[in-house]
């Protein structure tokens, strides 16, 4: 504990840690200020990033070899379904194959959508911090920048 800094509120004007400041700052403390908002907000995100890979190595993986067995099992069962749609329906080869390949590629493309869904999602839960952060920050530094015109045009 007695390596720890104390904080007060009792800080110098024109620092980053007194959040009530007067708008006389400098341009240059201005931008430094969101030079170092801006930082602690990619680290923020960088952090939570990690955590969702780590979280979602393993359920990758299994996704992944999971799309390479089903493309297998889906290409042999696209072609039993040409064959049985050729043979009950006598339409030419070609034509069973162009029909079962276009319904196959409307359930693909459903399937893809509610997938993307599904991850956007996910990563709107694991970055809730950052989302919660960033208006904060946006906030803040409107604040800043709004009182250094006030004072300017005085």
């Amino acid at each position: 504990m007695a390596d720890q800094a104390t904080m007060n509120n009792h800080t110098k004007p024109g620092t980053a840690t007194n959040p009530e400041r007067s708008g006389a700052a400098s341009p240059s403390s201005i931008l430094e200020d969101v030079a170092v908002l801006a930082e602690l907000q990619a680290r923020l995100a960088a952090i939570e990033l990690r955590r969702s890979l780590a979280d979602a190595r393993l359920p990758l993986l299994l996704t992944l070899l999971g799309l390479v067995i089903a493309l297998a099992a889906a290409l042999l069962a696209l072609q039993a379904a040409g064959n049985l749609l050729a043979q009950s329906l006598t339409l030419a080869q070609p034509w069973s194959m162009l029909l079962t390949a276009g319904l196959a590629a409307v359930v693909a493309l459903s399937m893809i959508g509610l997938g993307s869904l599904q991850i956007r999602a996910s990563f709107r839960r694991q970055f809730q911090g950052s989302l919660k952060q960033f208006p904060v920050n946006v906030r803040w530094l409107r604040a800043i920048l709004n009182r250094g015109v006030t004072h300017e045009g005085q």
